[in-house]
């Protein structure tokens, strides 16, 4: 004889064996029931909450994750809305346009990007040299015209370098003149033009430095040239001298060129 059939509502006892309702106690000898599925609920309930602080974790690293750092001329078209992170130099002074939004042309050494930002930023803007890191997303348009649009959660990292300290001896560049011929002197300014000579020529390298009162020109002929970049802010000490009426400032020493980062 086959076991009795049971019904959606009926279970058998498994102390009695007699088919009960599907209650929490026996009716016939009054032994407590468990479902057969009530001890699987704890587990649907602890996987339903971590699947749901899952979710709540990954929605928070995306919206709080640094996006990578590229490099300009990696940027592709498929790239196009991505969120990136850009690090350079300032190729010229950030300024506001009508529409109200700030513009940035920032370059890594590979290129130049057009940043926008929508912010409101009343603080003084950063100047051309000027070291920043901005994040946003790539538009990229018709013909790879390429713009990197900030979003209103992120900003813009400047670094700027101060003059302030590098005028402590007094000797801003407008006041190397062709009296001084001769002296030994500490002069600061920011790197404008670099110039090697071609393999061969006796010509000395040139580096240009520029300060708000004027440029100077530094010349040397070492075998391994400061590692500066156009737009860093060099401390050099060296000595003046005239070349074709045009003051110069002679670099003796590599010990004698401070790049202030």
């Amino acid at each position: 004889m086959g076991a009795p059939s049971t019904s959606a509502q009926e279970m058998p006892c498994p102390h009695c064996g007699e088919l009960v309702p599907r209650v929490l106690r026996c009716a016939r000898c009054g032994m407590r029931l468990k479902s057969r599925h009530r001890k699987f609920r704890w587990l649907r309930a602890a996987a339903i909450l971590a699947l749901l602080g899952g979710l709540v974790w990954m929605q928070f690293l995306s919206r709080h994750r640094e996006p990578p750092l590229v490099k300009i001329d990696a940027i592709r078209p498929y790239m196009n809305f991505s969120a990136v992170r850009i690090a350079g130099r300032l190729a010229s002074d950030a300024r506001r346009l009508s529409s109200g939004s700030i513009l940035y042309l920032v370059e890594d050494g590979t290129g130049t990007l057009a940043v926008f930002s929508n912010q409101i930023n009343d603080d003084a803007l950063p100047r051309t040299g000027d070291r920043v890191t901005v994040s946003g997303n790539l538009n990229i348009g018709a013909g790879s015209n390429i713009r990197l649009q900030m979003r209103s959660a992120d900003r813009v990292v400047v670094e700027s370098v101060s003059f302030t300290a590098a005028y402590a001896s007094g000797n801003v560049l407008s006041n190397v003149t062709t009296r001084l011929k001769g002296k030994h002197m500490q002069v600061c300014g920011r790197v404008s033009r670099i110039w090697s000579p071609p393999a061969g020529s006796k010509a000395p390298h040139r580096i240009v430095l520029t300060d708000q009162s004027g440029s100077l020109d530094v010349v040397h002929w070492l075998p391994n040239p400061p590692a500066a970049d156009i737009g860093d802010v060099m401390e050099v000490k060296g000595q003046v001298q005239v070349y074709n009426d045009q003051v110069q400032l002679k670099l003796l020493n590599p010990e004698n060129v401070s790049i202030l980062k």
